[in-house]
């Protein structure tokens, strides 16, 4: 059987993350109006939000089937909400935003520094003074950052046919690249398929320093979803409220 992309199927998708909701205090609680960005939007569920909560909303992605799919859930919700087929290493709208989210640990898609700095440099073309750009990212303190030698079960979900979806994943870390290469089972009752993904694992000093090189300045780091003080040894997740600098 060939491995598929993480992001081959929206419906899957959605049925498995849509519903997440943890997030959203810490990438829509901050600013409440205005005009926002989302990186890596997916199936729109952050820019579902945040345009709840009354901001004017652009979702960016690289997939055409996850942007039909979130465009469709706007129509649903009878929300204007833009999305646009655009590569986020390298985009440009021509507009300032007041917010830019990359939710989702979204930024560890970006498997070397280049295509980091690309993407950062870009967001910070698009913030103007009084701007906040807010991302999430794993720590390389994660016990993910490791090598399995078979699948092991991580989660269930109920997909849009209301079929009992059981998740498995097996994973091979490079520790020279500081890269996962994660291989997921996804098993049905009559059938299952595999899909793979690459994501990169950086840690704060290399993060601030790649920030500042690209215009943006860290102005609040968090350990966790609720806002826990980061610690280099034991926080799982690197969460950051950044602003420009340049």
């Amino acid at each position: 059987m060939s491995a598929l992309t993480e992001y081959s199927s929206p419906l899957i998708y959605e049925s498995e993350y849509g519903g997440y909701t943890d997030d959203f205090n810490i990438f829509c609680g901050t600013v409440t109006k205005g005009e926002a960005l989302d990186i890596a939007c997916g199936t729109g569920r952050i820019t579902t939000k945040l345009a709840e909560i009354g901001l004017k909303c652009t979702g960016i992605d690289s997939s055409d089937p996850m942007l039909k799919l979130a465009q469709e859930k706007a129509k649903h919700h009878g929300f204007d909400i833009t999305y646009l087929n655009l590569d986020m290493r390298n985009f440009n709208l021509n507009k300032k935003f007041d917010l830019i989210t990359m939710a989702g640990n979204s930024f560890q898609a970006l498997l070397t520094e280049k295509d980091q700095f690309d993407c950062l440099s870009s967001i910070a073309s698009h913030m103007h003074e009084k701007s906040l750009f807010i991302m999430n990212t794993r720590n390389t303190t994660s016990d993910e950052m490791r090598t399995t030698e078979k699948f092991e079960h991580w989660h269930d979900f109920i997909d849009d046919k209301n079929q009992l979806v059981k998740v498995y994943g097996m994973q091979v870390f490079d520790p020279k690249t500081n890269i996962v290469k994660y291989t997921t089972k996804r098993s049905w009752q009559s059938f299952e398929t595999l899909t793979e993904i690459e994501l990169k694992f950086t840690n704060l000093m290399d993060l601030s320093k790649i920030l500042k090189q690209s215009g943006l300045e860290i102005l609040e780091t968090y350990g966790n979803l609720m806002k826990a003080p980061f610690d280099s040894l034991n926080s799982k997740d690197i969460i950051l409220i950044c602003k420009r600098t340049l």
